[in-house]
């Protein structure tokens, strides 16, 4: 009977110690590690593993971010480009027009070039309201009266784009799509829209494209800052450590990346990859 219960003893320390083991091991196929185990949380990572080689020395499991952490994502871009915006327009912008101006009722007596310039302000207008289905129509209306006017071309280009942006954090990514490529056509280098495209394809698992477009719209627009996150994220997932490390550090050394839980996470992972405890 005493041996008996030595084993049992014996067995279940061995079953803990394994379990201890386990946990310090970054899950692997489907599973799904519920946080609340560790956080008290009710949210959940998703592990899937990765198809393409480890870094020697570490063994590296892709982690998807979920539906809510993309809606999240393309909600603070969205308002970081609208506020960088506001202070210092990534554009060249005409004049704002109201819509009761006194001139409108006259512009089909107008040449086409005038008309397109007060079509073009009332599309700005609309902007500073982020009132982006009008604006698309003021400005879409002005570039078919004068195709070769520049700043409404680049004003139907960004409000497409948020546009588009405002159907991704209403998680409408298959309509959002046609509203970037459509941005990119008056503006190829309109950051938002790139941003955009680069959800769609990460959510879409073509991770070269996505990378492709992330880097895109950080080239175009180097203060947007929170596009870090998910461009360090898939550096990671690549193996990419030596580009993933900065762009989490930095986001995470901003009072939104030290209290955003996926930026603590994913700098985790970096550390644990590189054997550092901190």
């Amino acid at each position: 009977m005493t041996k008996q219960f030595g084993f049992v003893k014996g067995y279940i320390a061995a079953a803990a110690l394994l379990a201890v083991v386990l946990c310090g091991i970054p899950a692997k196929g489907q599973d799904l590690v519920p946080v609340g185990d560790i956080t008290g949380g009710s949210s959940v990572f998703v592990f899937r593993t990765a198809s393409k080689s480890s870094p020697k020395g570490y063994t590296k499991s892709k982690v998807v971010r979920t539906k809510k952490e993309r809606i999240e994502t393309a909600r603070k871009v969205s308002k970081q480009y609208v506020t960088l915006a506001k202070v210092t327009p990534r554009r060249e912008r005409t004049q704002s027009v109201d819509p009761n101006d006194p001139r409108l009722p006259n512009i089909p007596r107008m040449s086409k070039d005038e008309a397109s310039k007060l079509f073009a302000g009332v599309g700005e207008y609309y902007m500073d309201r982020d009132d982006f289905d009008h604006a698309i129509d003021f400005f879409r209306e002005s570039v078919t009266l004068d195709k070769v006017n520049v700043r409404a071309r680049s004003g139907l280009s960004e409000a497409l784009a948020l546009k588009g942006n405002d159907l991704l954090v209403k998680d409408g990514a298959g309509a959002a799509r046609k509203f970037f490529q459509e941005a990119l056509t008056y503006n190829p280098k309109n950051s938002p829209a790139y941003f955009g495209l680069a959800e769609i394809f990460s959510d879409l698992d073509d991770d070269k494209e996505a990378v492709k477009n992330y880097e895109a719209a950080l080239s175009n627009d180097k203060d947007l800052t929170e596009i870090y996150v998910p461009l360090g994220i898939l550096y990671y997932q690549q193996g990419l450590i030596a580009k993933a490390e900065p762009l989490l550090t930095k986001a995470m050394a901003t009072t939104a990346g030290n209290n955003d839980p996926q930026t603590q996470f994913f700098v985790g992972l970096i550390r644990y990859s590189q054997g550092k405890d901190t």
